[in-house]
């Protein structure tokens, strides 16, 4: 059986709710995490006219070993952008952010 990156999308954001996946900020738009032998990085560019999301698998040497790219607007693209959205809050610890922020203004 072989298994497909995108058949590992919907685990892959299971298991970012979880806090079992933790993401890095790794430049704009670009997000990763860490594994034992290899790093997941999910990107998003807005200026593409084809594909807004990508997901790569990339070795210790810095190889890209597999990637899924969904076409822009789709169902799988969608599923892509839910899990980009998590690992950004994640790794920009947007929602602690934001309750400091919430905090910060009722003291006010």
């Amino acid at each position: 059986m072989t298994t497909s990156l995108r058949s590992l999308v919907p685990v892959m954001i299971e298991k970012t709710h979880q806090g079992k996946i933790k993401w890095e900020y790794a430049g704009a738009n670009n997000f990763t995490a860490q594994f034992p032998d290899y790093v997941l990085r999910i990107e998003f560019d807005p200026g593409s006219e084809s594909v807004d999301y990508q997901l790569h698998i990339v070795d210790q040497a810095g190889n890209i070993i597999e990637t899924y790219t969904p076409g822009r607007r789709s169902p799988a693209s969608d599923e892509l952008a839910n899990l980009y959205e998590l690992a950004r809050r994640q790794a920009l610890k947007v929602d602690k952010m934001l309750d400091d922020l919430e905090r910060r203004l009722k003291d006010l």
